[in-house]
């Protein structure tokens, strides 16, 4: 549902970036029903984001974005409703299996939920936690093994696991294309969240 009067008196309540997202996690709550928050994927929690966002506030989101060619500021309306949704099969929901490049162990990883984002809020901790995405090494799942083993494996092999657990291909796809109004070249930006996000535009 949308947000309610008490709803934005919530939201407007954020004094430090801090408090941010345990107030969007309280607001997705709130006007979601029959949803186990803490299973919940990251990018469904982001896809109901902008959902909310969208049926709150409307789809014309107001950014600026800086040409990358002659670093003009553009002032551009995005429509949330038109941004490409990829979809992941059901597989992509539950523990997924790789072969790492380097010790050519098998390992069996786990999709982050918005329940494990307290583990994520910065690249250390993402680093020092990622042994809680891995369930298992070569049929292994002992905690002293999948952190023995992370912490002994090569860079590369840690690379390539950390880009499949925390893999951003699915969900709404959020690179913004656009034509500079002065020079004319095109330009692609991530679209920004500021603070008029969560406002009329």
């Amino acid at each position: 549902r949308p947000f309610t009067f008490e709803d934005e008196k919530i939201l407007r309540s954020i004094k430090k970036a801090s408090e941010g997202s345990n107030i969007i996690n309280t607001l997705i709550k709130r006007c979601t029903k029959d949803l186990d928050f803490n299973e919940l994927a990251l990018v469904d929690k982001n896809f109901i984001l902008f959902k909310l966002r969208e049926i709150s506030y409307g789809t014309d989101y107001e950014i600026e974005a800086g040409c990358t060619s002659c670093n003009h500021v553009n002032e551009l309306t995005v429509e949330l409703n038109k941004l490409p949704i990829k979809y992941a099969d059901i597989s992509a929901s539950k523990a997924t299996k790789m072969t790492l490049p380097d010790s050519e162990v098998e390992v069996e990883y786990l999709v982050p939920t918005a329940n494990d984002e307290k583990f994520l809020n910065n690249s250390g901790h993402l680093i020092d936690n990622l042994w809680r995405f891995v369930k298992s090494i070569n049929g292994h799942s002992e905690r002293m093994v999948t952190q023995g083993f992370i912490t002994k494996t090569t860079a590369r092999d840690v690379s390539v696991l950390r880009n499949a657990i925390f893999n951003n291909d699915y969900g709404i796809q959020t690179k913004v294309n656009f034509e500079c109004n002065s020079c004319g070249k095109d330009s692609a930006i991530e679209l920004p969240i500021n603070e008029s996000f969560f406002d009329v535009s």
